[in-house]
């Protein structure tokens, strides 16, 4: 059984990965808490991992959407100003809603039309005297003395602030260009400490946080919606490959890629430049979607309005050819044989405690289960602590009638509900700032019982705790 408590030391739980920050122009590139910045490879697997993997293309290989030939045109260019710089005015196009965009100026530079006066492409500008983002997909006007598109979106680099749900940016998603680029200047220096974009082709018409907007009008769920965040197995041996592929083999396993927009079938997103060596981007091509699991991000949720990550206290399996392959690589259960988490209690009222069992787990060898009983009984485990805001998920399982079930609780109100033959699947849940009771029960009817009449937890992951001394509260 996995229980991982999401809470740091006295000091600060951001600390526990320190990496090379992303800057470009002096500035930074988000905050280091960004969701953007922010590890993966301890989360658990998405439920739906495999059919968002199937959708995209299992055996479709990876594209570098840029190059080492800057005549071809590909990859984008991200540009960097001063405050000197004079702003141009920004269109839109007829259809457009010019009320979901950041109006101009924007100071965009003639040097941004490429050489190519005509045609729309991906524009990232930034001012870097005050750290000012504007991005937006459109095409130059009269000699690039104005700009016309169907969405600008600005951002101030020092600020984890989202755009407004159901706006649109340079991308589908809302989200911006710039952060998720691939630049051979990281490369070479040893570290891509970020996720990376890329782009599908059949995305449904949903989108998870930080996105802001999806494309398209399907309402399948198997096709992966816009933010959905993927990671390269731990399991995936990368000692064969040159020294600066693994570098990006890293990254993609501890930072993963988002889907950020429509287009190509895994094609990777960055900015061209003669450095890059024809063996890494051809490496590159050569790893299949096959190798990539998509990843629950709803426990990195600090406000669905901003974002800023709960940032992960320990690092995960992300290194060279070992690990497991679709659960967070522990070498153990990391659970007590015989014996409850500490501060896990059986409330009052509750006719069975759950028990350690072996018969059924979602990683390791072990689980809780929910304690025997009879007909109009239930059996409860909970947990009471002051927590930060962020996320509990867990992994639950139910083989039961379909009036007996597992529900979940905070303080006393019932979350989720789960009845029937369900197999592990992975559940995840907002908890506010303040202290909170915790309750998993397995309740059952006045009559009647089916498969194996129980429910079994897993994989539990719990906010960063607050331990409060007098009147200071601390993370812990």
């Amino acid at each position: 059984m996995l229980i991982r408590l999401a809470v740091a030391c006295i000091a600060l739980a951001a600390a526990a990965h320190s990496h090379a920050a992303q800057t470009f122009g002096g500035c930074p590139v988000f905050p280091a808490d960004n969701y953007w910045n922010t590890r993966v490879d301890s989360l658990a697997v998405h439920p739906s991992s495999a059919a968002w993997v199937n959708t995209i293309g299992a055996s479709t290989t990876l594209h570098p959407d840029f190059s080492n030939d800057l005549a071809d045109g590909f990859g984008f260019n991200p540009i960097g100003v001063t405050s000197a710089q004079q702003g141009v005015p920004i269109f839109y196009y007829p259809g457009a809603d010019p009320s979901k965009s950041d109006p101009g100026p924007y100071p965009i530079p003639p040097s941004a039309t490429g050489g190519v006066d005509t045609g729309d492409r991906e524009v990232t500008v930034t001012d870097t005297t005050n750290c000012i983002l504007f991005e937006f997909f459109g095409s130059p006007q009269d000699n690039a003395t104005s700009w016309i598109t169907s969405a600008s979106a600005k951002w101030s680099l020092r600020s984890n602030a989202l755009r407004p749900e159901g706006w649109e940016s340079g991308d589908h998603a809302g989200l911006p260009f710039l952060a998720g680029l691939m630049r051979w200047e990281e490369i070479a220096a040893g570290e891509i400490g970020h996720a990376i974009r890329i782009t599908a082709r059949n995305p449904s018409s949903f989108h998870v946080w930080p996105a802001r907007h999806g494309t398209g009008t399907s309402v399948d769920t198997s096709q992966p919606p816009m933010g959905a965040r993927f990671r390269l197995k731990a399991s995936f041996d990368i000692s064969g490959f040159d020294a600066r592929t693994q570098v990006v083999l890293r990254a993609f396993k501890q930072y993963g890629i988002v889907l950020a927009s429509g287009g190509g079938n895994w094609f990777m997103q960055g900015v061209s430049n003669t450095g890059w060596p024809d063996v890494v981007l051809g490496e590159l091509r050569s790893i299949a979607g096959s190798n990539f699991e998509a990843v629950d991000t709803a426990p990195m949720i600090v406000d669905v309005d901003s974002g800023q990550a709960v940032q992960p206290t320990s690092g995960g399996g992300g290194g060279g050819g070992g690990g497991g392959g679709s659960t967070p690589s522990h070498p153990e259960d990391n659970f007590p044989p015989g014996g409850m988490p500490s501060g896990w209690i059986q409330p009052a009222g509750s006719s069975a405690a759950w028990v350690v069992a072996n018969d059924a787990s979602y990683g390791g060898t072990l689980s809780l289960k929910s304690g025997f009983i009879g007909d109009g009984q239930k059996s409860e485990v909970s947990v009471t602590r002051g927590f930060a805001p962020g996320s509990v998920s867990f992994a639950r399982k139910v083989s039961s009638q379909a009036s007996d079930a597992l529900e979940f609780a905070i303080d006393g109100v019932v979350q989720g509900r789960w009845s029937g033959e369900q197999d592990w699947a992975v559940a995840s849940f907002a908890v506010p700032a303040g202290p909170h009771t915790l309750t998993w029960r397995y309740v059952k009817d006045a009559s009647g019982s089916s498969g194996a009449d129980a429910a079994w937890i897993d994989g539990v992951t719990l906010p960063q705790a607050v331990v409060c001394l007098g009147r200071r509260c601390s993370p812990r």
